[in-house]
């Protein structure tokens, strides 16, 4: 009797312990960050520009720069313009830039580029030419 009643119990804490019920995928549990007013701002002037919504962004994964939105003053006129990556899995996987200028009070895209890989491995800006203005490396 007490060999049943041990058997018992041990199937039980086999077969009900649940643990093989909850399978967690690692991107199911994971959100974007909020983003804050600008980046706001900036998000939903890129997909107006677009004209999509299915846009993903694209983090950098070294460097100073990490994240998606960067700001930094590429013509040297005072204001600094945005720089977003970002790719749309229905246009393809390829890593895209788009730099928006902060005009009349509203994010406006002056360019936007495909690039060559799918990932973003670090962001840098140099003075690279006698204008003194900074190029995106």
């Amino acid at each position: 009797m007490r060999f049943l009643k041990i058997t018992f119990l041990a199937a039980c804490c086999l077969l009900l312990s649940a643990c093989s019920s909850f399978q967690f995928n690692l991107t199911d549990l994971m959100q974007a960050p909020k983003l804050s007013e600008d980046q706001a701002e900036i998000y939903e002037a890129l997909t107006d520009a677009v004209g999509v919504s299915d846009v993903q962004l694209k983090y950098p994964k070294s460097g100073a720069y990490r994240s998606a939105f960067v700001m930094f003053d590429l013509d040297a006129d005072g204001e600094k313009e945005a720089l977003v990556f970002y790719n749309m899995p229905s246009w393809g996987g390829n890593v895209r830039i788009m730099i928006l200028d902060h005009q009349q009070e509203k994010w406006v895209s002056v360019y936007d580029a495909v690039g060559e890989g799918t990932d973003i491995t670090e962001v840098d800006f140099r003075i690279l030419t006698s204008s003194g203005r900074y190029c995106l490396m």
